[in-house]
């Protein structure tokens, strides 16, 4: 019985080993992203619009499109000032590249979530790396990718792919600054902060104040765990915080003067503020009950 599981224990290492040769470096967080791709590619090319929000998302990158007015957001002649504009850019872009506004093509328009969802599965694989063999750190984003959620979220014209990728690439880059910090995993020279502070802005600019407050959030825990916070000093805020102005601050100006503040209002008080203030939109419940679900 003990032979016969030291043979079972050498082919696991085996498969393992070969895993790690086919993973390792760059390898894994492409392997990690085509797993993503491969699981939504069905639902970008087979299905329909699914919902009222989608078809808002593109119609209204649509007319940015059609209007060359790439700082207000309309929604036929409604302002839609519920998100900032960066799916929106995302969206037009991907539709300028392959189709046209006059196609309505919805395929044009979930391009930016398929490739949120890639971005998401390879950020993870790329952070995993640094605390786990290579292997494993693939099977961590490619186990992502594989989600319902996140597969189903990579074909739809919305924020939350996009969303997940820039978060997950601001916070896998943060697990590499603080290990380093640490002495604990590979050094973390300027490109992977630089890509931390480019999650940061890019969530921004996709959904307001969320992957901030995840940031923060993270970086208040670690602190009050370790009860040190000079570690903080390698993410350079000087620069950073410079950088995110750079990439936010003109269009806030703009969408401010072109709407005469009214975008904030709506975005803030009548978006935001009642998600975080309770359930909106039929999505109330008690506190804990979707984590006991």
């Amino acid at each position: 019985m003990d032979a016969g599981a030291n043979v079972v224990h050498i082919r696991r290492m085996t498969f393992e080993d070969r895993l790690d040769g086919w993973t390792r470096g760059a390898r894994g967080p492409w392997l990690a992203a085509l797993v993503a791709l491969l699981a939504a590619l069905p639902g970008w090319f087979a299905m329909p619009v699914l919902d009222r929000d989608e078809a808002r998302f593109a119609q209204a990158s649509a007319q940015m499109l059609e209007t060359r007015d790439f700082t207000s957001i309309h929604f036929q002649a409604e302002p839609r000032f519920k998100k900032p504009v960066g799916i929106y850019w995302l969206q037009a872009a991907a539709t300028a590249l392959v189709s046209s506004p006059e196609a309505r093509d919805i395929r044009s328009y979930r391009i930016p979530s398929l490739l949120g969802a890639a971005l998401a599965a390879a950020a993870l694989a790329w952070g995993a790396a640094a605390v786990t063999r290579p292997g494993h750190a693939f099977l961590a984003g490619g186990l992502l990718a594989t989600t319902l959620l996140l597969s189903t979220e990579g074909f739809i014209a919305k924020t939350d792919a996009a969303l997940c990728g820039l978060v997950t690439l601001s916070m896998a880059a943060l697990l590499r600054i603080y290990l380093a910090s640490r002495g604990q995993g590979p050094p973390a020279g300027r490109t992977v902060v630089v890509l931390f502070w480019v999650g940061v802005a890019g969530s921004i600019l996709i959904k307001g104040p969320i992957g901030p407050m995840v940031v923060a959030l993270t970086l208040a825990a670690l602190c009050l765990w370790d009860r040190r916070a000079r570690w903080l000093g390698a993410l350079r805020w000087d620069w950073g915080l410079l950088g995110v102005v750079a990439a936010v601050g003109p269009w806030a100006l703009a969408i401010t003067v072109a709407t005469d503040g009214g975008f904030w209002g709506t975005a803030i008080g009548g978006d935001l503020a009642p998600k975080l203030a309770g359930g909106q939109e039929g999505h109330g419940a008690p506190f804990g009950y979707y984590t006991l679900l």
